[in-house]
């Protein structure tokens, strides 16, 4: 593709944004927003994302004295939003029940028909249902006990091993795996043994499943595709060239999936399976019956965004929490002291007993707040909607911008500490833990995460498991902890040591 043509296009697009941007100040009401600060004369916000989301949230309130200011990065434009009261507003308004982008943004990530940006609010709902009614019911969940605790049973046996031999391991790599296979499970009925893979050659990543190299892409070329405008990454070279390759990631992601799916129903899943053992897929097929074409693709989608959510999200979490917990021995120990006093050192954790685990859930929650894989929650605006004193109008988005509430000075003593005793009692302020809206990990309402029960779970029996057999080491203690920002927040290379307690 020629250079030239492409520049011509884009300047003009750009000119003509440009024009229409520069109107809207005068058209701008009485009770809307202030704009945001560090626009950009051409590309309004655009050239911030550049910074990472949290940097980017951070650069457009700089300066202003308001919890929710306006910014443009593309048709339609957003309002970014802090604060506990405003935050309640979004999260609480029944009305707003929709994720909005392009359909052609969406299309180039292949995200269109699962649920977190499903516009077709029917199929939405058929697909949440299934997940709800599959993965989320309780006697799923407490079925999934017995199951990672024979997983996390090899796994400590292997960790022993390697703990003899002093070789240490990578900490994301390894939660990967054992996220990736509770998901296989979850998911397929089926054993991927990725844990057991990766533990038995540790060196270099030798046995990391391929997965977990193929869905980060793919999710980075999705936060690509919904945050940069298209006439950049159809027409600008640079954003052209990387479009090209996000393509590619998604492509192969999609491939990867359906030959999954292809596979196992040709496997001959059956609908006979009785509601305690059907998997996820099952619940899938049996919902879609009779719409072959539309819905192989509706189930593809939808166990593309379980992957999404159940491996990466839920595995960076725990590698975020074995890094702080490497960092505090001392709340370390006050966990395992609370596991040895409820079960022992033999005694088998249940969905029922892990719950009075309190230190641990204490530990968890700290994590999710200081170190928050998903730092902003959108909705979009299908009504005019007043939050405090400002109009929010019709047709725009109203981004929560969770990660600056969760780690704000007005609303956290000494925020960017870790420091679990905080969550050790509820502050009954309302909201999903008591602590009102400044901390919402699996968001709230009608666009809360469907799998909250299957993740918090999935870690508190994998870090119990871990804590009563080992202690954490960092490898490299006076390194920073490494991150890289996308559509979620991942946990780089984190080499560590599983020391056997005494």
């Amino acid at each position: 593709m020629g250079y030239i043509e492409p520049i011509i296009a884009s300047v003009t697009v750009v000119a003509a944004a440009t024009l229409w941007n520069s109107l809207k100040p005068s058209k701008r009401s009485e009770d809307a927003p202030p704009m945001a600060a560090n626009g950009h004369i051409l590309l309004g916000h655009v050239p911030l994302l550049m910074r990472g989301m949290n940097r980017f949230a951070e650069a457009l309130f700089e300066g202003i004295d308001s919890n929710i200011v306006e910014y443009w990065i593309g048709n339609p434009a957003a309002y970014m939003i802090q604060g506990t009261d405003e935050a309640r507003a979004i999260y609480t308004n029944v009305n707003l029940n929709e994720r909005h982008a392009r359909l052609y943004d969406l299309k180039q990530a292949m995200i269109h028909e699962g649920l977190l940006f499903n516009s077709n609010i029917e199929s939405w709902k058929r697909n949440r249902k299934i997940l709800v009614e599959s993965i989320g019911r309780p006697r799923f969940i407490r079925s999934l006990a017995p199951k990672i605790n024979q997983l996390m049973g090899t796994a400590c046996d292997l960790l022993d091993a390697l703990h003899n031999s002093q070789t240490p391991i990578l900490a994301n790599v390894f939660f990967g795996s054992i996220s990736l296979d509770i998901m296989f499970d979850t998911i397929f009925t089926d054993s991927r043994r990725a844990t057991e893979s990766y533990l038995t050659h540790p060196d270099q990543k030798v046995g990391s499943d391929p997965i977990l190299t193929i869905l980060p892409e793919s999710m980075n070329a999705t936060f690509f595709f919904l945050t940069t405008p298209s006439f950049l990454y159809d027409y600008v070279p640079f954003f052209y060239k990387r479009a090209v390759l996000y393509r590619k990631a998604v492509a192969e992601w999609h491939k990867f999936v359906t030959d999954l799916v292809d596979l196992k129903c040709n496997e001959n899943i059956n609908s006979a399976k009785d509601a305690e053992t059907e998997d996820l897929l099952t619940s899938l097929l049996l919902a879609c019956e009779g719409d072959d074409d539309n819905g192989r693709h509706a189930i593809v989608q939808v166990i593309k965004e379980a992957f999404s959510g159940g491996t990466d999200t839920t595995s960076h979490t725990m590698a975020f929490m074995s890094y702080e917990l490497a960092r505090h021995p001392n709340f370390a120990n006050e966990i395992y002291n609370e596991i040895m006093d409820l079960v022992g050192e033999n005694g088998e954790f249940t969905a029922e007993n892990i719950g009075k685990l309190k230190y641990l859930e204490a530990a968890i929650h700290e994590t999710t707040r200081l170190h928050a894989v998903v730092q902003i929650n959108p909705r979009f605006l299908k009504e005019d909607v007043m939050v405090g004193k400002y109009r929010l109008q019709k047709g725009k988005v109203a981004v929560v911008a969770t990660r600056r509430n969760q780690l704000s000075e007005t609303l956290w003593e000494q925020p960017l500490e870790f420091k679990p005793h905080r969550f050790l009692e509820s502050k009954d302020l309302g909201g999903p833990l008591g602590f009102g809206f400044a901390h919402v990990p699996f968001g709230y309402g009608v666009r809360k995460c469907p799998g909250e029960a299957l993740a918090m779970m999935e870690i508190k029996l994998v870090m119990a498991n871990l804590i009563r057999r080992f202690s954490f080491e960092l490898v490299n203690p006076s390194e920073p902890l490494g991150v890289r920002q996308g559509l979620t927040v991942q946990c780089r290379d984190l080499p560590m040591r599983f020391k056997q307690r005494s």
